[in-house]
């Protein structure tokens, strides 16, 4: 549950901050482009994390992922960061300031995901979230 809260409810704010920005610059088109592609990269994780969990991680025990199972897919959502910050310098002469503070903004809440997840507010914040969704599993302990 853990895992899975945690990555939907990161790509959800995320995804909806910059789809806010991205409609709020339509009329400037540069911004609008890279504002997109950050809106992009910020929900490839969940659907890129479900071939590791179906394969990779088919070893793991039953029940929720841990939290630790989508960094795979975080990597490879990265990769397309790192894609526009080498296309940019390469026809612009510089990377791009939305890319380096989007970038640093989407790569700011992967580290602490680790550590806050073994606590107990994260685990009732994510049995919370997983009530609103209407499935209340077990609480474990």
């Amino acid at each position: 549950m853990t895992a899975v809260t945690a990555g939907r409810a990161g790509a959800g704010w995320k995804s909806r901050f910059y789809v806010w920005m991205t409609l709020a610059n339509t009329t400037r088109s540069g911004l609008h482009k890279r504002l997109m592609e950050l809106a992009k990269i910020s929900i490839l994780v969940p659907p890129l994390a479900r071939p590791f969990l179906a394969f990779a991680f088919a070893s793991l025990p039953p029940g929720p992922p841990p939290v630790w199972a989508p960094l795979p897919a975080s990597a490879i959502a990265d990769l397309f960061l790192m894609a526009a910050l080498v296309f940019d310098p390469r026809t612009r002469r510089k990377p791009n300031p939305v890319y380096l503070i989007g970038g640093a903004a989407l790569n700011a809440v992967q580290p602490p995901r680790l550590p806050a997840s073994e606590t107990d507010a994260w685990r009732e914040a994510a049995r919370g979230f997983a009530g609103l969704a209407g499935s209340l599993p077990p609480a474990r302990g």
